[in-house]
């Protein structure tokens, strides 16, 4: 997760983690849940959230030219 401060200073760091845990298997729908949380708190600041999921097999540590190397075989 990349956000802003208007995120991080709107919703506490349990909150964010417990939707993550609840709605990360829907990215889209965790963002909207967390910008709606920190506006509603009190949304002072713009609100931006960007969620990235990394796949098992890309953070298993092969490097990207051993991936290309593999497809290639």
């Amino acid at each position: 997760m990349l956000c802003s401060d208007g995120l991080n200073d709107m919703v506490e760091d349990e909150e964010i983690a417990l939707a993550l845990r609840t709605l990360g298997g829907n990215l889209q729908l965790a963002a909207d849940h967390l910008v709606q949380l920190a506006n509603d708190n009190g949304g002072r600041d713009n609100v931006s959230v960007i969620l990235i999921k990394v796949r098992d097999d890309f953070a298993a540590g092969r490097n990207w030219w051993q991936r290309v190397r593999d497809m290639l075989k």
